[in-house]
């Protein structure tokens, strides 16, 4: 697979401490969830505000894995209901819908992120604040080196309707993505360089059946495609 060898890593700026995905936050969550009670005489962190910190991050990790389940659940649906509806591609084996899951009961209450972060503010801002500490509860922010030559994007869902298909992707801190699509997974056209997630595809099908379609995606950088292809996802359209 070809990549641009041209272009060297990318050095990004130093960040803040918080991370702006929601896999980051619950990644920091957790570890400042784990590590406060070391710290909590220190900085005065009173054992009521340890517990809501440890419940925030049980908390969002629950709902993080229950919008996923939700998530790969609505995919299914969608794939089972246009595998009834238009049939299987020749040799295919029909999809398995399985159950969508119990939502999490939760244990603190709304808004806890902001009243995590009131209180890791509160440490960074105290005359005993000091780096290691910081690196330790994960309040020092680091610089963001990217490999152009490795980096992959993820598609993270697609969905199918009646007049378009949705592709959801990350796009980190890249410009934007190549969006190549086929109907046979092995020609390959671009169709569009999206800037932002999610792309919407409204093209009709090629005829009147359902048609099976691939996606995947490559990042651009200083407008020129850099890295891996994404993994290939695949749905069956019906579009016009």
């Amino acid at each position: 697979m070809h990549c641009e060898t041209s272009l060297k890593n990318d050095p990004v700026m130093k960040k803040t401490y918080l991370p702006v995905s929601e896999g980051g936050i619950r990644s920091w969550l957790k570890n400042f969830a784990t590590k406060i009670g070391n710290h909590a005489s220190k900085y005065a962190v009173t054992p009521s505000e340890v517990t809501d910190i440890q419940n925030a991050a049980i908390d969002y990790n629950a709902l993080l894995n229950y919008a996923d389940a939700l998530g790969s659940f609505k995919q299914m649906f969608t794939q089972v209901k246009l595998e009834m509806r238009d049939g299987l591609p020749a040799g295919g084996t029909s999809s398995i819908l399985a159950p969508m899951g119990t939502p999490p009961v939760m244990l603190s209450q709304p808004g806890f992120l902001g009243r995590v972060l009131a209180i890791a503010n509160r440490i960074k801002g105290s005359v005993q604040y000091t780096v290691s500490d910081g690196e330790d509860l994960g309040l020092e922010g680091a610089v963001i080196h990217i490999d152009l030559s490795t980096v992959k994007p993820a598609i993270t869902h697609i969905s199918a309707f009646a007049d378009k298909v949705v592709l959801r992707w990350k796009k980190k801190r890249m410009q934007g993505a190549v969006v190549s699509r086929s109907l046979d997974g092995i020609v390959w056209t671009e169709v569009d360089k999206p800037s932002h997630s999610p792309w919407e595809d409204t093209s009709p099908n090629q005829s009147a059946a359902g048609e099976w379609r691939y996606y995947r995606l490559r990042y651009l950088k200083n407008d020129k495609p850099v890295g891996l292809f994404s993994d290939t996802v695949m749905v069956l359209v019906s579009i016009g």
